[in-house]
């Protein structure tokens, strides 16, 4: 069995916090005092709170992502699974959106967290460096899609998951990343 590490643990003591305390209301010390651990470990494994629920997503991405080859292959099933992650988790997700903090805590580490993925993944496939032309069309995408996640999140849209999706893969700039366009 594998023993967890102090981010996990402190990671867990906010999930259980957030379950009945708002999200912008949970303090370091909070979540410490939750976990018995001191501040000082906190700091020690994260530089705030939005690194910590950056790091928290970004544990559970990776998860999702080892289920599927490459990105080029299953594409639309990742996408799918994505959606489908922030529906089992709205409640959450919500009320991280909900925060006054939502901005600094998760909506800009959340935009530059996809971008550096879908930028770092066209680099790997091209032999040059990437045009501004192209950073811009994956800040806008990147930035666009999950934007269209978050307003479902927050019932903008009453639709289904899939609907979700498939809009999120139709925006996608296929020339850019490699994906075959099928819609």
């Amino acid at each position: 069995m594998k023993r967890k590490v102090a981010k996990e643990i402190l990671v867990d003591s906010f999930f259980e916090l957030a379950e009945t305390v708002p999200v912008g209301k949970i303090k370091i010390k909070d979540i410490t005092e939750n976990c018995s651990y001191s501040p000082a470990t906190f700091y020690r494994q994260f530089r705030d709170k939005a690194d910590l629920i950056l790091w928290a997503y970004q544990r559970d991405f990776e998860e999702i992502t080892k289920k599927f080859g490459k990105a080029e292959e299953n594409f639309e099933d990742l996408v799918l699974s994505f959606v489908m992650y922030f529906k089992e988790k709205k409640e959450y997700y919500s009320d991280i959106l909900n925060s006054e903090k939502a901005d600094e805590l998760f909506i800009k580490p959340m935009y530059n967290f996809h971008f550096d993925l879908m930028k770092n993944h066209c680099q790997e496939k091209s032999d040059k460096k990437l045009s501004i032309e192209t950073e811009m069309l994956l800040r806008a995408y990147s930035v666009g899609a999950l934007s269209i996640i978050f307003d479902w999140l927050m019932g903008l849209w009453d639709t289904t998951p899939e609907e979700i999706a498939y809009t999120c893969i139709k925006a996608i700039p296929p020339d850019i990343i490699g994906i075959s366009e099928k819609y």
